[in-house]
């Protein structure tokens, strides 16, 4: 599982995840692997993480139809994630990403990433 999959998993940005804990099953951790590989596919026309944003929202809407329900804590801390990933890919050094998740699905978490 790609780093991207891992933070989106973690995120949960529609809920999919904490629905399944909730009825009693654990979710597969590669459950958001296509939003994650089309996410991947457009890092390169990211130059902000506001273009990550953007790029989140857009697969999201893609492969969920317009989930208007995403937290916008979870959008926000996926956004810094993946921000800091790409930019460690690049070679760049960024702070390490701090936002916490508060919003509805789970408890309040830190999402960390290996």
């Amino acid at each position: 599982m790609n780093e991207i999959t891992k933070i989106l998993f973690l995120c949960d940005l529609v809920g999919i995840v904490s629905q399944s804990t909730d009825a009693g099953f654990n979710a597969p951790e590669d459950e958001y692997e296509p939003e994650a590989k089309d996410i991947t596919g457009r890092l390169g026309e990211c130059k902000t993480a506001d273009d990550i944003r953007q790029v989140i929202v857009e697969v999201f809407n893609h492969w969920f139809g317009n989930p208007s329900y995403m937290p916008e804590d979870r959008i926000d801390v996926a956004t810094e994630r993946i921000w800091f990933e790409y930019q460690k890919s690049l070679g760049n050094e960024l702070p390490a990403p701090a936002k916490r998740i508060t919003s509805k699905w789970s408890k309040p978490m830190i999402v960390e990433v290996d």
